[in-house]
Order: structure tokens, then C-alpha cells, then sequence
């Protein structure tokens, strides 16, 4: 058995302004309360096979339930999409397979998908990571992020 989660949301913004935040794992404590990614060098130059840490707040209220070590599979500014994975005993035992990208729609909105499989024998029993709570926990971050970016368009007033 495989978990397969999938959210998508539009944002009132350009796929540029959205796609910098996004890839910016560093400023996601900014306007995320139920992921961070501590990810070092998270460029599409960093050194293969770099460790990062994922930290999981289920409450969404930035204080964090779970850390997990990551893979930063890759991150393309061309297709506006940042990968990253874990792989326990080659796969067998647990693999997640986690992405978000950036899709223009026009000028000036754009659409933000995720996607998360989990596979393995992990997975299949239903241990090892709170498998019931992660497609909420992907929806309040796509409506983290969509309310962060739309914060940013409005002109300040005077």
C-alpha cells in the first residue's frame, strides 16, 4: 500500500514571486508553521547526496512534533519545482517522495502543487510517521504560503 497525497491552490501572483519564496528554504520559518526545511545549500549546484532536515509541526503552530533527515533531490528554476526525499534501507523499509512547484496560469496568478508519496514496508503496516495527518497539513501549507505571497502584493498604506 502507498499513501499518495495531492493538493494544488492559486495565488494571486506572479509564478516568479511565489517560486522565490518557495525556493528559499531558509525564509520558510517565515510563513510556514507546519514544515521547515533546515536544507544548508538547497541550489540547483549543491553537492549530491546533501543531507537536510525536515522539522513537521501537525498543530501548524510552529512547534515541531517530528524531524526527519531529507535528500534534496533537486530544485529547477526552470520548471519551478524543489524535490526532496528519504530513503531507509534502500527504499524497502520507507520512501518518501515529497514536491512543490509553481505553475503560471497568467500574468499575474499562478498555482502552487504538491505532491507526497510514501511507500515501503512502513507504509504498508501504517508505522513510522503520521501518515492521516499529512494531506491537512499540505493544504494549510499551500494556504500558508498563498496568504504570505498575497500579504506581499498589497501596497502598504500611508
Amino acid at each position: 500500500m502507498a499513501y499518495i497525497f495531492e493538493d494544488q491552490l492559486q495565488v494571486s501572483a506572479p509564478a516568479d514571486k511565489v517560486w522565490a519564496i518557495l525556493s528559499d528554504g531558509d525564509t520558510w520559518n517565515t510563513w510556514n508553521r507546519h514544515e521547515v526545511i533546515d536544507a544548508g545549500d538547497f541550489s540547483p549546484n549543491a553537492p549530491k547526496n546533501q543531507r537536510a532536515t525536515v522539522k513537521l509541526a501537525w498543530a501548524g503552530n510552529g512547534v515541531w512534533d517530528e524531524t526527519h533527515p531529507v535528500r534534496p533531490d533537486f530544485v529547477d528554476a526552470a520548471t519551478r519545482k524543489v524535490q526532496i526525499s528519504v530513503r531507509i534501507l534502500a527504499g524497502l523499509a520507507f520512501f518518501n517522495v515529497h514536491w512543490y512547484q509553481v505553475e503560471v496560469v497568467n500574468e499575474h496568478t499562478c498555482r502552487i502543487k504538491q505532491y507526497e508519496r510514501f511507500e515501503g514496508l512502513g507504509p504498508k503496516l501504517g508505522v513510522g510517521f503520521n501518515y492521516h495527518l499529512c494531506h491537512a497539513s499540505m493544504k494549510a501549507q499551500n494556504l500558508a504560503l498563498k496568504e504570505h505571497v498575497e500579504a506581499l502584493q498589497v501596497p502598504a498604506k500611508l
